[in-house]
């Protein structure tokens, strides 16, 4: 099972074209905005995600969408998963997969 073939659950710092481009495509996608999560700490979104949970920082939406690209390739764990993107001061792009149960 690959990363994508997980339902999504996206961070509400995504921008929706995000959210509206990964359900145009098919994928299972549901955002904390929607579920009443906004604004809230992270754990409590993570302890709602019975499933992928897509935090990526602040990318834009043309950067995550990429990744996500690549993501589909992946292999997902075997439980419910985060993945945290971040971009680093060098401009490396940093993908971090793990599992929900290690937060």
């Amino acid at each position: 099972m690959k990363i994508l073939d997980w339902p999504l659950l996206l961070d509400e710092n995504l921008a929706d074209e995000v959210a509206a481009a990964l359900a145009a495509q098919g994928l299972d996608v549901v955002t904390t905005r929607s579920l009443g999560l906004a604004g809230v700490d992270d754990s409590a979104v993570i302890a709602a995600a019975n499933e992928a949970f897509l935090r990526p920082g602040s990318l834009r939406a043309t950067t995550i969408l990429e990744m996500l690209q690549v993501l589909a390739t992946v292999d997902a764990p075997r439980s419910p998963f985060v993945v945290v993107v971040r971009r680093k001061l060098s401009g490396q792009l940093v993908v971090r997969v793990r599992p929900l149960s290690s937060l």
